[in-house]
């Protein structure tokens, strides 16, 4: 106790209730602050910042392949030198952390973990796609429009405000938008552009210019206004 006083430590490392009197405490926090020289006023501006950024990369690689994974193996039970077999208990305490870009390393950790999900996501909507319009490359172009309005309004977000930075919510859009946002227009246009047959069915050609252009302005009536009641 006397060497954290002595540190001035005793605020950072001991929580707000800790008893002097008893000694016992429940929660310690420990703080590790690395300080590593990149340059000098001397340097150029560019110097600088090819040094910083170098340092960037070397502590993200650090967190990422080392830090990390010893961090939450802890929290796992998979403790360097600890065997719950041979102790007969398993690991009795449960490490919280948090530094610079270690949040960011797990969101992206989490997000790579869930793109499988995703996947199998895409992959029987795909499939329910194909079974429902009966075409293939329907299926795939309209699958493959749906996923690409998810870039195509980041670039129009970007253009209009003028910001470009990309939030962690962004990427859960992905997940909305193929699972049933926009899967289901898909089915609306298909399933209205089959009704507007019943409209043209005594026409000696159906096939024809004109009165394809009628099929088409019914069916983006109709099911532009029940896409814009349940999606937009």
């Amino acid at each position: 106790m006397k060497i954290l006083q002595r540190a001035k430590l005793q605020d950072i490392m001991l929580p707000k209730d800790f008893d002097t009197g008893t000694g016992q405490v429940k929660h310690l926090r420990s703080v590790f602050r690395f300080k590593m020289l990149c340059c000098t006023s001397f340097d150029s501006l560019s110097l600088q910042r090819t040094v910083v950024n170098g340092m960037k990369v070397e502590w993200k690689a650090f967190i990422t392949n080392e830090l990390l994974p010893v961090l939450q193996g802890v929290n796992k039970g998979v403790v360097p030198g600890f065997d719950a077999k041979i102790e007969g208990e398993a690991w009795p305490m449960r490490v919280y952390f948090d530094g610079e870009g270690i949040k960011e390393v797990e969101v992206m950790q989490t997000l790579t973990g869930d793109l499988w999900l995703a996947c199998g996501s895409m992959g029987f909507v795909l499939f329910y796609l194909i079974v429902h319009t009966r075409s293939v490359l329907l299926s795939i172009f309209s699958l493959l429009i749906v996923i690409l309005s998810v870039p195509l309004s980041y670039v129009a977000s970007a253009s209009i405000t003028g910001s470009q930075e990309l939030h962690v919510a962004s990427f859960l859009s992905l997940f909305l938008i193929v699972g049933g946002l926009g899967s289901d227009v898909v089915f609306v246009f298909t399933d209205y552009w089959r009704s507007s047959g019943s409209l043209v069915k005594n026409c000696r050609d159906p096939t024809a210019p004109k009165v394809m252009r009628v099929r088409l302005t019914w069916t983006l009536y109709h099911a532009g206004k029940a896409s814009l009641a349940t999606s937009a």
